[in-house]
């Protein structure tokens, strides 16, 4: 048993769920905030992510057949634009209409502050616990007994070659691996952080500009995100580009603190 890579995954699992809950926190006690404006922000994410799968599922069933018969190059470009593009839209769009009919309250930086550390904060937690079951298929697939599987019959060869295949994955895995996650999505609520405010801007400053801004901004990043997965660039270079928006995030923030 790889006992770096399980507690590697536990570190990546606390600060992944963590994380938020400190933010919050923070937020709450520097500036004098109630918590419940992340819990909105949480809340809003999960409506807003139900719409957004509901309507992901719907286009790429309609298209999964003309898609299919694209070159391998196209089809990840065309991918990513449309993953981009949906996410930018329905995110950025309901932070927007929660900004104007539901949180109408909200109209200050620190309140926005608090809504995007809930909607980024509970995206965070979630995957978190996602990860959980990524941890525990470290520590039982490798002690799995193939050959005793097999003797017995009471796995098919499909099963028995999808468990070799898992076996294989964890082995590739590097110890420090984890630590990538947590670290998008320190990246990713920081994202979250800077766009809410920006979205904010269109009832701060009463200009609807900012809403293209934050879904071009939001399109974008999760597009070349997708494209460089799609196109097999190494994980530490994909962190290295979410590290960048992260700090041209966290100067959107600063820059519109009033």
């Amino acid at each position: 048993m790889n006992t770096a890579l399980i507690m590697a995954f536990i570190l990546a699992i606390l600060i992944e769920i963590g994380f938020p809950f400190l933010l919050i926190y923070y937020i709450a006690k520097r500036f004098k905030v109630s918590w419940k404006l992340a819990g909105w922000g949480a809340l809003i994410f999960i409506i807003v992510q139900i719409l957004h799968m509901g309507f992901l599922f719907m286009i790429t069933e309609s298209t999964r057949s003309l898609l299919s018969q694209l070159p391998k190059t196209e089809l990840i470009v065309i991918n990513a634009i449309i993953l981009g593009l949906l996410a930018g839209l329905f995110e950025e769009i309901g932070r927007y209409l929660s900004f104007k009919h539901i949180t109408k309250g909200v109209r200050t930086w620190k309140e926005g502050l608090m809504f995007g550390a809930g909607w980024g904060g509970f995206e965070s937690i979630a995957i978190g616990i996602l990860v959980i079951f990524s941890l525990i298929n470290v520590m039982v697939i490798p002690t799995i007994d193939i050959e005793s599987l097999n003797a017995t019959g009471q796995l098919n060869q499909e099963q028995l070659q999808q468990i070799e295949q898992a076996r294989e994955q964890i082995k590739a895995l590097n110890w420090y691996d984890p630590f990538f996650g947590a670290m998008e999505r320190i990246f990713a609520i920081t994202l979250h952080l800077a766009l809410t405010l920006i979205v904010l801007q269109c009832f701060i400053q009463k200009r609807k500009i900012f809403l293209l801004i934050a879904i071009l901004l939001h399109s974008l990043t999760d597009a070349l995100a997708v494209a460089m997965v799609g196109f097999g660039y190494s994980i530490p270079l994909i962190e290295g580009m979410m590290f960048l928006i992260a700090l041209i995030s966290l100067w959107v923030i600063f820059r519109l603190k009033r």
